[in-house]
């Protein structure tokens, strides 16, 4: 849903008047967003923050953690940067607290509360949740080869259920794909809807972008991405991004081929995103440059060393050729890799 024009100017010119005066000089619990005070700051990004943040009405039963129908005490409050120009930041943040409003997926972090804050910055609140990449948790908790497909089926599987209601989210990667507990069980929890789309929302044609304006990942960024832009993305774009992510977790690599150099040897400013290739290539690349680091990896996957890991990869080659092929011939969305990756499992 797009914010009303009276609305938009409001907090443009409020933003305006704070800028960076705010940002410098106040306290963040000094900034009320309804009945939430921000305690401080837990990520940043181009366009907005995220704070912890309580409920100060809140009665001293709290609420309990495992009740997701009760109103939290303690969010995540991610609210427009201050000192930043209006515009199109503010269209983003607007449409990300849209998106992330329609939908309804326990692996996709939800909406609870929004408002405009006491400086008029616009916010939206987010269960709190003590949750880090899956790439990080699935290292620390030494998972199996076995196990992380599991939970790779089950990144799917939210991202389905994005696609399934018309959303792209267009920036997946490791640290926008959280794992967190919930009693005895690792489930995901995706994040940053910043760049997401509606596919209802037409988009402009495909005209070749420069670097400024290209928004993304580049590791883990299909080849139109990069070309053309975040407008040229659908569904299979965001296939494209789980197969690189597979890669990561799986075997500690992103599957794409050595960097690109320019023709006397020197390495580009500003490298287009290598070829796609299978987690095997990537990882004997990794064997042959690191061996010890290939062992590493190998043991935080429960096996003995870099051939033993090695051995087991076939399965997710299939994966993630799959997701990685040719726009055209990749899975159609997010639900059809899911079904690929149950049958390899």
């Amino acid at each position: 849903m797009t914010p009303e024009p009276d609305r938009l100017t409001r907090i443009d010119d409020a933003l305006r008047r704070l800028g960076t005066e705010l940002r410098e000089g106040a306290a963040p619990n000094a900034i009320r967003c309804g009945a939430y005070a921000l305690v401080r700051l837990l990520s940043e990004g181009a366009v907005g923050e995220v704070f912890l943040a309580v409920r100060t009405d809140a009665s001293e039963s709290g609420n309990p953690r495992g009740n997701p129908d009760a109103t939290p005490t303690e969010v995540a409050i991610k609210i427009l940067k201050s000192g930043i120009d209006g515009g199109e930041f503010l269209k983003r943040f607007e449409r990300e607290r849209a998106i992330l409003a329609k939908l309804n997926h326990p692996g996709i972090v939800k909406v609870v509360a929004t408002g405009l804050a006491s400086d008029g910055r616009p916010w939206f609140a987010m269960p709190f949740e003590l949750g880090a990449p899956c790439t990080d948790v699935a290292n620390a908790r030494k998972l199996t080869l076995a196990a992380r497909l599991d939970v790779f089926a089950a990144i799917c599987d939210a991202v389905a259920a994005a696609h399934a209601a018309g959303v792209v989210h267009r920036d997946l990667k490791p640290a926008n794909v959280l794992l967190v507990e919930r009693g005895d069980t690792l489930v995901p929890s995706i994040i940053d809807f910043g760049i997401a789309r509606a596919l209802d929302v037409p988009h402009q044609g495909m005209t070749p972008v420069g670097v400024a304006h290209r928004l993304g990942t580049p590791d883990f960024m299909p080849p139109e991405q990069w070309k053309f832009g975040i407008g040229a993305c659908d569904a299979r774009s965001d296939v494209f991004s789980l197969g690189m992510l597979l890669g990561v977790l799986a075997a500690g690599v992103v599957p794409r081929r050595t960097a690109k150099v320019s023709e006397d040897g020197k390495r580009r400013r500003n490298p287009a995103p290598s070829e796609a290739c299978s987690v095997t290539e990537a990882f004997d690349a990794l064997l042959a440059r690191d061996r010890d680091e290939a062992n590493r990896v190998a043991r935080l996957r429960g096996v003995k060393d870099a051939a033993a890991l090695r051995a087991q990869l076939p399965g997710v080659d299939r994966i993630v050729l799959a997701a990685c092929a040719a726009k055209e011939a990749r899975p159609a969305n997010a639900a059809v890799l899911a079904t690929l990756v149950q049958r390899t499992r």
